[in-house]
C-alpha cells in the first residue's frame, strides 16, 4: 500500500556485497520533492528465542560482540538460511547455541530492530526446553550460557546488564503476556 510519506527511488548502487548483508546508497525523492541520500543495510531474515527451562528459567548466551567492542547477554538467536522456514531456524539455533531440544516453538512477534539504515526483520519465539546437550557452536562462535528468573532478567535489563533490543523485547513480552504462552 503506497503511503503519501514514502519515498520514491531514484538510484540505487550497490557499494558492499557480504555474507549476510549488502550496503547500498539510495538517491530518493521525498514526498515534499527534496531529494535525498539513504544508506542502507540489506540483511537477511533473522530469528531469536525467549528459551524457557523445565525450572521456568529464562536461557541466555553471552558472547562478545566486536561492533560494540562488548561481552553481551542475549537470547539466543541467527540467521534463516536461504530458503529455509524461520520456524526450523530457530529450533536449528537453539540446539547449535545452547545444545537445546525443544517442544514447543511459538511464534510471538515479528519486528525491526534498526529500521532507519537497515531492513532486518527480527522473528522472535517462545521456545520450552525438553532436553539439554553440548553446544554444537560454529567455529567463530565463543558461547558462554545462563539461566535466570525472570525477576533476574528484570534486573539485568534495569542494571544494564542486558541491553541487546531484541533480548529486552523478548524479557517484557514474557513479563507483559507470558501467562499466555
Amino acid at each position: 500500500m503506497k503511503s503519501k510519506f514514502e519515498e520514491k527511488t531514484l538510484k540505487e548502487k550497490t557499494i558492499y556485497k557480504g555474507k549476510i548483508l549488502d550496503l547500498k546508497k539510495i538517491d530518493v525523492l521525498m514526498p515534499n520533492a527534496r531529494k535525498a541520500v539513504r544508506e542502507i543495510i540489506d540483511h537477511c531474515l533473522s530469528v531469536c528465542a525467549l528459551l524457557i527451562t523445565r525450572e521456568n528459567k529464562i536461557v541466555l548466551v553471552g558472547q562478545y560482540r566486536k561492533a560494540v567492542e562488548e561481552y553481551l547477554w542475549e537470547i539466543p538467536a541467527g540467521l534463516v538460511e536461504k530458503g529455509e522456514d524461520p520456524k526450523k531456524a530457530i529450533a536449528r539455533e537453539l540446539f547449535e547455541e545452547v545444545g537445546s531440544k525443544v517442544t514447543k516453538i511459538k511464534k510471538l512477534v515479528q519486528f525491526y530492530p534498526t529500521p532507519g539504515f537497515c531492513n532486518e526483520s527480527l522473528i522472535l519465539y517462545y521456545a520450552k526446553e525438553i532436553k539439554r546437550e553440548f553446544q554444537h557452536t560454529e567455529d567463530d562462535e565463543n558461547i558462554k550460557i545462563i539461566e535466570v528468573s525472570i525477576n533476574e532478567a528484570l534486573s539485568m535489563i534495569n542494571n544494564g546488564s542486558i541491553h541487546d533490543s531484541k533480548s529486552i523485547i523478548a524479557i517484557l513480552h514474557y513479563r507483559v503476556f507470558g501467562n499466555n504462552y
